[in-house]
Formats: structure tokens, sequence, C-alpha cells
């Protein structure tokens, strides 16, 4: 399963905010966001359905098929 992350990297782009501040958004550690945009980690379910939540999307579109 790999993560869409430029729908992560894009969000944060248009709103304007740091990384720092869409893991308080999402509540997840920066540790956890480096390895979700690195595709180091990406069986996060938890982490993957806060990120969707905040970017107001489906999870599916969250992750490449």
């Amino acid at each position: 399963m790999e993560i869409n992350t430029q729908l992560i990297e894009q969000y944060i782009k248009n709103n304007n905010i740091s990384k720092a501040e869409f893991c308080k958004q999402c509540n997840i550690s920066s540790q956890t966001l480096r390895q979700i945009l690195s595709n180091e980690r990406t069986n996060m379910t938890y982490s993957i359905i806060n990120i969707a939540d905040i970017l107001n999307v489906e999870i599916n579109d969250l992750l490449l098929k």
C-alpha cells in the first residue's frame, strides 16, 4: 500500500501551514509524517484515517493503486 504523498504536500502548501502544524491537526508525530512522506512505513491505519479526514478525502483517494 503506497500513499499519495502529493495530496499531503499540496494540502500543506495550499493551507500555508508547516508540517508540524499538519501533524497537530492529524494527531500524528513528525516522525510518522516523515515515514509516510518517504513511503518508509505505510501500514498505519490510524494515521491514514486521520490524514484522510483532515484532507477531506476518502481513504481510497489517499492510497495509490
